[in-house]
């Protein structure tokens, strides 16, 4: 999506056209509110599968001039009252230029379309509202013209997620390391991961990537030439992973957050090891 105006809406403004008028088309083309009556006039098709679980992993929700689409009808499309209709178990809301903020600087209006989602998400998450699990999923927006600015952006759109979805959304699903909690959702949609791999064994499962990793890490230090303050910072890199994977086993999502950021120390440490190397071999030996 283009860079935003920070203006709430007004880039959709007049998206939807209230009647068939082909004469006048909106600025995004000729965009009508669905018509109930005549979509009522198509014939019932019978479901092939009804039992198989689907995730939807498109869906917007909105509030603008001229179409309301909302909880109320996204559940009337999905047919939560309506035993015939497919088995949708979850949902994965879209960014749309919903419900921005509207005041603050305007890089961080986005941040509202996700609070707005996570309330919802935390509204099915009730059971009130039937069984699929809307917004399980939300993927938000942010300008990434913004450069290294961007940063707060998105770690606070993951913060209105995480708070309110870390029920089952856990933060530790945001790397291949941390998703071992999610086996149970991955086998319901049918792929495979290491969520799926691991099961139980989250710890033996992240433990066997980390000594991957620093064997990799210690070849590549002694193809290179590594000396005595490259495999020091190497010692502290092992130092730090081990104590990422004494707190990965049952963690919360903060901490599985914290431990996913964990990882940018990780790396300079090493860095730091073989710089420092680098320099005390070129100007002292």
């Amino acid at each position: 999506m283009a860079k935003e105006d920070g203006k709430p809406g007004a880039q959709l403004a007049g998206m939807f056209q209230a009647r068939h008028d082909s004469a006048a088309p909106t600025p995004f083309g000729r965009i009508f509110v669905p018509d109930a009556t005549w979509l009522a006039k198509a014939a019932p098709e019978p479901i092939l599968e009804p039992d198989l679980a689907i995730v939807d992993t498109h869906h917007h929700l909105w509030d603008m001039p001229g179409y309301r689409y909302l909880l109320d009808e996204l559940l009337a499309d999905l047919g939560q009252s309506d035993k015939s209709r497919h088995k949708v178990v979850a949902t994965v809301f879209n960014e749309c230029h919903s419900m921005y903020r509207a005041a603050g600087p305007a890089e961080m209006r986005p941040v509202g379309e996700v609070q707005f989602c996570a309330g919802i998400a935390a509204m099915s998450d009730s059971g009130l509202y039937g069984t699929s699990r809307i917004c399980a999923g939300i993927v938000g927006f942010a300008d990434l013209t913004l450069g290294d600015r961007v940063a707060p952006v998105l770690e606070a759109e993951i913060a209105a997620a995480v708070a309110t979805l870390a029920s089952d959304i856990d933060a530790a699903e945001m790397t291949a390391v941390f998703d071992g909690e999610y086996d149970s959702h991955d086998a319901i949609v049918g792929i495979r991961s290491t969520a799926r791999l691991f099961g139980a064994n989250v710890r033996l499962g992240v433990g066997a990537f980390y000594v991957a990793a620093a064997l990799l890490a210690e070849l590549a230090l002694l193809a290179g030439g590594g000396r005595i303050l490259a495999q020091l910072g190497f010692g502290l890199y092992c130092l730090h992973l081990g104590w990422q994977l004494s707190r990965v086993e049952g963690a919360t999502p903060k901490i599985a957050l914290d431990l996913f950021r964990s990882n940018l120390n990780a790396g300079l440490i090493l860095f730091a090891g073989i710089a420092l190397d680098g320099w005390m071999w070129r100007f002292f030996f």
